[in-house]
């Protein structure tokens, strides 16, 4: 059994050193080999915050290991030297002694001696091997697990900014206009009917005549406006509104003796045309007539102020401030004898009379006034015509008296009136809703027929 267990060891020593330095050699290498291609357990990926464990200085381990196969080696040598002489000594005693034992026993097998037991070799001395450097311990470096290979992402197609679109242009506030007010309705605000035509006066300072056209006594003039009109026997006269003439006496139609030879440098705040003559209120309430004066019709009172005037037939007629009045011209039919004392809101002068509206609303005429007028009370306006008279009652009736030649004196509607005025033969006159209502007589082609435009009814 001795002999067996130092088997190993005289098979060290037999080996030559060199044999002993290469198989330190594998052995180490494949100790190394079995170090690197050992795959360790993998440890947990670390959090991105700890620091990755150290690399292990590989060299230093291979250096290390190098050396203590050297260290080897020449402890084996050494050994190897101091044991070969025993070795070989104890060798030759053992074979020695075999072949001794082994010629006696084949030449006297008859004795038997004790056999003696070999006497063991004495064991070698060791010599004390150097503590082994210790290997340090490879620290399984852990493998890292590889990052995934990120996929790429796919190239995004590179989306072309918007262009922006330009931001519209506030429009400027705008401020509301003004508001316009609403033009007052036109209306009438005056009717005068004389001679065979009629004319009306509108709020808009314009004026509109229908009926006999024989001298032109209908054509208004263009582009004039006016704040009075009257229309006389055969033309019409008007005073201007324009600023650049406003107050000056403007006529058209036949000149009859000089009814259209106008003073243009007086200004005028009424007007009033009779057959052949023409008298108007001055701006210091005097009056002032032209035309045909065969009767003195024309000449008004000096130094003697008047609000209002009117012209006849062959005379004239004013009304003071007082509310009496005073008469000038023909007196055939007693067209100048007003009554004395009496007072008057309004009068008007037809052919060849006068009639005045008092201001209990009765009404008193002179003149050639055959008939007597109504003793009715509340008349509101009155118109004289040739031999005839009409009036507006407060009741808006129509109330007419005199001679019904050509049935003057039948209004086709009683009521609803509210300014009236009389001609030779025929009157005109204004509802409340703006109707012209015109009757009598109508042989001067048109005197009772106001302009299709102009809302009108006809008797």
């Amino acid at each position: 059994m001795e002999y067996l267990k130092a088997a190993p060891r005289r098979m060290l020593q037999n080996c030559p050193p060199k044999a002993l330095f290469t198989l330190g050699l594998i052995l180490l290498a494949t100790f190394l080999m079995a170090a690197c291609d050992s795959t360790p357990t993998p440890a947990p990926v670390s959090p991105p915050t700890q620091a990755p464990a150290p690399t292990p200085d590989i060299q230093a381990t291979i250096d290390a290991a190098v050396a203590a196969a050297i260290d080897v080696q020449a402890t084996a040598s050494a050994e190897f030297s101091a044991e070969e002489p025993a070795e070989e000594a104890t060798e030759e005693s053992s074979e020695e002694a075999t072949g001794e034992t082994t010629g006696e026993a084949t030449e006297e097998p008859a004795e038997e001696e004790p056999v003696e037991e070999p006497t063991a070799a004495p064991e070698p001395t060791h010599t004390p091997q150097p503590t082994p450097t210790p290997r340090p311990t490879v620290t399984p470096v852990p493998t890292a697990t590889p990052a995934p290979t990120a996929t790429p992402q796919p190239t995004a197609t590179p989306i072309p900014a918007p262009t922006a679109t330009p931001l519209p242009t506030a429009a400027p506030t705008r401020v509301p206009p003004t508001p316009v007010p609403t033009p007052a309705p036109v209306t009438i605000t005056k009717i005068d009917a004389n001679g065979a035509h009629t004319c009306a006066l509108f709020s808009d300072g314009s004026v509109r005549c229908w009926g006999s056209d024989v001298n032109q006594q209908l054509s208004v003039p263009i582009g004039v406006t006016f704040a009075d009109v009257s229309a006389g026997g055969s033309f019409t006269c008007g005073i201007q509104a324009d600023p650049e003439r406003e107050g000056a006496a403007f006529c058209w139609g036949k000149d009859l003796l000089g009814t259209l030879q106008v003073d243009r440098s007086a200004r005028l705040k009424s007007i009033s045309a009779g057959r052949q003559h023409v008298c108007g209120v001055m701006m210091d309430d005097t009056v002032a007539c032209w035309g045909s004066n065969e009767r003195s019709q024309t000449d008004a009172p000096e130094r003697q102020t008047f609000v209002s005037v009117t012209a006849g037939g062959s005379h004239t007629c004013a009304l003071r401030d007082d509310g009496t009045v005073n008469c000038w011209g023909a007196n055939n039919y007693g067209q100048r004898d007003y009554p004395a004392g009496e007072v008057f809101t309004k009068i008007d002068a037809g052919d060849d009379h006068t009639c005045g509206l008092r201001p209990n609303g009765t009404v008193a005429c002179w003149g050639n006034n055959l008939w007597e007028p109504p003793q009715i009370e509340g008349i509101v306006d009155i118109g004289s015509g040739d031999e005839f008279t009409c009036a507006v009652g407060h009741d808006s009736s129509a109330y007419c008296w005199g001679r019904d030649s050509e049935r003057d004196l039948e209004p086709p509607d009683r009521r609803g009136f509210e300014i009236i005025s009389s001609g030779d033969q025929h009157t005109c006159a204004v509802r409340f809703d703006g109707v012209v209502v015109c009757w009598g007589g109508n042989r001067y082609l048109g005197a009772t027929n106001p302009p299709d435009d102009l809302e009108h009814s006809r008797y």
